[in-house]
């Protein structure tokens, strides 16, 4: 919302450049204020905390060190790791690119282009932090079941993206709103209650698990830009399109392993 309000707004009113000058106004804004509000912690007699170490600590639990190789045997974390990947790769080329394929294929204005991009943030951002509560209340609290099927939404989403004609403004703003829900919500699951939970599963490897998945989920990030570039040059951008679908259903996919593994040991 911030970025649409610093961004579309000033581009109509005042042009291009203006892009550049109020985010770095709200920058110099916020300096100021925490140079005067903002008082050094020690000002209140608040201190680091030093928190005990495992040798120290009176808790029966021993923290496992864990190769990165080790954590990938552990029950469930592959599937997971390759679901965020794909699933990340297919949030992150909408979130990058829905702008500009807007503008260049659905022949948006540049404003209207980027509100369809914002009806996508806004699906994730309101829609994900209920995605817990949907799961706990209508799928027995079974998390991955969760992922399969959003994943199953976001691609059904985008497929009707594609074959709905540009003239179809409201119908395209719902599509990418609900493929917002269902991309966001799968990252939050992943990321945050499945890989928790998978770790102290395993004797407390929390941290472990957590690293793994979200560094893989990181890698389908920064691979979707090389993969849109070669793909947009070669086959067109509805093929970016149809990959993003592709993507999402692989992502679901591959999770459909890993829901039978939460199902056989409750994971």
């Amino acid at each position: 919302m911030c970025c649409w309000v610093l961004s579309v707004v000033p581009c109509d009113s005042w042009g291009w450049r203006s892009l550049f000058f109020w985010p770095s106004v709200s920058v110099v804004l916020g300096a100021v204020f925490i140079k005067k509000y903002c008082a050094d912690p020690l000002h209140y007699n608040v201190h680091a905390l030093h928190l005990p170490t495992v040798a120290n600590s009176t808790s029966s639990a021993v923290m496992r060190r864990l190769t990165t190789l080790q954590v990938f045997q552990v029950a469930g974390v592959v599937q997971l790791s390759m679901a965020l990947f794909f699933a990340k790769m297919a949030r992150y080329g909408l979130m990058l690119w829905l702008p500009y394929y807007s503008v260049t294929v659905l022949k948006f204005t540049p404003a209207l282009g980027a509100n369809l991009s914002l009806a996508f943030e806004l699906g994730g951002a309101f829609g994900s932090p209920f995605a817990v509560v949907v799961c706990d209340r209508y799928l027995k609290s079974r998390l991955v079941t969760g992922v399969v099927l959003y994943q199953v939404l976001a691609a059904v989403s985008l497929v009707g993206f594609l074959f709905a004609g540009s003239d179809e403004v409201p119908l395209l703003f719902v599509l990418t709103t609900a493929s917002g829900v269902a991309l966001n919500s799968t990252d939050l699951l992943i990321s945050g209650p499945i890989a928790a939970h998978i770790g102290r599963a395993n004797g407390g490897i929390e941290a472990s698990v957590g690293g793994v998945v979200n560094g893989m989920g990181s890698c389908g990030a920064i691979f979707q830009g090389l993969l849109i570039g070669w793909v947009s040059v070669s086959f067109g951008w509805d093929a970016v399109l149809k990959g993003a679908a592709g993507v999402s259903a692989l992502a679901g996919l591959i999770a459909v392993s890993a829901a039978r593994i939460e199902q056989l040991h409750s994971l």
